[in-house]
């Protein structure tokens, strides 16, 4: 014998014994005594119930709802008796029915706890034999986790690792994984079974190189009949040459306007266009800058995107301010405003040279990157607006605009600005060739040759910006040549010489050591005069010392 429970007139169980509003009592139970001609597997003659609070007080039945003394004329008995999976062999009585019609035990207004349900059996010897079961009267509970926040997929060894945000809500049972591999055809192999309600993370030990891979996931409660939320951002990864490596940097937050959903799947998108023509990546949530102050970003290539007015994560940007990233891209509608809205995201902006500019309305059609016009693709959704930027022109120039002269995107040696997301810049019919010489310009420092790696440009940061007591500042010289590095004050005086002499082409560093100085903005200037070219090149930077 067993009992199980079920919604009122369904095969939906209850799980756990967990159970609230109409229920049925199904009990599969047999007449294993008699072992005559036709075997020893028969019916019950009389079967009921009865349901016993912890007191032992009886407070449903006892009820016997069945007492075959005749079987009824008509068949239309059997589904009020006997539950889904029964056969002439087995016999899964619905024992809160009745033999004519249907029936249940409420619970709705019962007090919530522990309760005892009793089956009763007898057979045509009034032999009888009784089976417990407790089971628990709960709310009913229609309300499903918040959305699971993704926070990376990224390869480690020969596989690849996936984190996420911990839900904290006190029912959770756990996650639902999704995978595909084009975006259209979803599986899930992992359940709450697996990715319990303290887990966080899901380490793939390998997977092939050069295949693409795209993740969401959900989160899931112990509802008597779980609830799953809504789906996460979706996230993806592709395997392969580490030296040509992406990022996706996800730090798309904004609810609302011109997006409407609660999720999106532009990192997923931008992932498609770096996998049709090759190149592997891997996604990260800014939010895991904050969350894990020891990330750093691995070397490679870093696509950025941002549709939200508010600040960056400070690690992130401290990150991209003093690490440097060459072949850095910028995207979004409104980066430049959520970049300009901390102290921290206007130096990185200073330090890139851009200026932002009004916000125009989008155009109907661009010009720009090598010579393209764009359509605006409107299909996903409208914006009403974009920032507007310029950019020093001596650091770079403007290489999208649209008729009346607004400026939507700006490139340098080091990173390129565009304005309008992928999805609407690219269209419904993806430009692959754009996006080779894209990723190849963006790619330019990191190509492999027999040689030992030189710098294609100078260039100087340092590190850690704000610093207190020192910082290392790294430099790279394209040729051998004469190099002096000094810092100055706000007003133009020299505060220390860091270096002056002859230095050969490569990456060096050195550290500053700050004893004696003051807090405080400083410039580092760097002046660089190649080997036999005449020429001198300088180069500027904040520094900020917190003492």
């Amino acid at each position: 014998m067993n009992i199980r429970f079920f919604q009122d007139g369904t095969t939906n169980q209850f799980t756990d014994n967990r159970v609230f509003g109409l229920v049925d009592i199904v009990s599969q139970a047999a007449d294993l005594t008699d072992m005559g001609p036709y075997g020893g597997n028969n019916g019950m003659y009389k079967i009921g119930f009865d349901i016993i609070d912890q007191n032992d007080s009886i407070v449903a039945g006892p009820r016997i709802p069945y007492q075959f003394d005749e079987i009824p004329p008509s068949d239309s008995y059997v589904h009020n008796v006997f539950h889904e999976g029964s056969s002439t062999s087995t016999y899964h009585y619905i024992v809160s029915n009745h033999l004519a019609n249907n029936g249940s035990v409420n619970v709705t207004d019962w007090e919530q706890g522990f309760y005892t349900a009793r089956v009763f059996t007898w057979d045509t010897r009034n032999n009888v034999d009784t089976l417990t079961v407790e089971f628990e009267v709960t709310e009913q509970d229609n309300e499903a986790p918040v959305v699971p926040t993704l926070l990376s997929v990224l390869s480690e060894g020969e596989g690849f690792r996936i984190r996420w945000l911990p839900n904290t809500e006190e029912d959770l049972a756990g996650y639902h994984l999704y995978f595909s591999y084009d975006m259209e055809t979803w599986t899930s192999n992992h359940d709450e079974s697996v990715l319990t309600d303290t887990t966080s993370e899901l380490i793939v030990p390998s997977f092939p190189q050069d295949m693409v891979i795209y993740f969401k996931l959900t989160a899931v409660d112990n509802a008597p009949f779980p609830n799953e939320s809504e789906q996460s951002d979706i996230y993806g990864l592709r395997l392969g040459n580490p030296n040509e490596q992406f990022a996706i940097i996800d730090a798309y937050d904004r609810i609302g306007g011109a997006w409407t959903e609660s999720t999106h799947p532009f990192v997923a998108l931008l992932g498609q266009r770096l996998d049709r023509i090759g190149l592997p990546f891997g996604t990260v949530n800014d939010d895991l800058f904050e969350l894990d102050t020891t990330y750093y970003l691995p070397p490679g290539k870093i696509i950025y995107t941002l549709d939200d007015t508010d600040p960056l994560p400070s690690p992130l940007t401290e990150q991209l301010l003093n690490s440097f990233f060459n072949g850095t891209w910028l995207i979004g509608s409104y980066l430049l405003e959520g970049l300009n809205s901390d102290s921290l995201g206007q130096l990185y902006v200073e330090e890139l040279g851009i200026i932002l500019g009004p916000s125009a309305a989008i155009p109907d059609t661009m010009t720009g990157l090598w010579g393209r016009t764009f359509q605006m693709d409107t299909s996903w959704y409208a914006l009403d607006s974009l920032n507007t930027a310029e950019i020093d022109p001596n650091s770079g120039s403007t290489i999208l605009e649209d008729s009346e002269g607004h400026s939507f995107g700006v490139q340098a040696y080091q990173f390129l600005y565009t304005a309008p997301p992928p999805e609407l810049l690219f269209g419904p019919v993806p430009d692959d060739e754009l996006m080779v010489e894209i990723t190849q310009w963006l790619l330019e420092d990191l190509q492999v040759t027999g040689e030992p790696f030189l710098p294609n440009h100078f260039s100087i940061d340092a590190y850690p910006n704000p610093f207190n007591p020192s910082t290392t500042i790294r430099f790279n010289l394209p040729a051998n040549g004469k190099i002096r590095v000094t810092v100055h004050d706000i007003l133009g005086r020299e505060v220390e010489e860091i270096i002056s002499g002859k230095m050969v082409s490569g990456k060096q560093e050195i550290v500053w050591h700050t004893d004696g100085t003051a807090s405080g903005v400083y410039i580092l200037k760097a002046d660089f005069n190649p080997l036999g070219s005449g020429e001198t090149f300088q180069l500027t930077r904040k520094l900020l010392l917190l003492k």
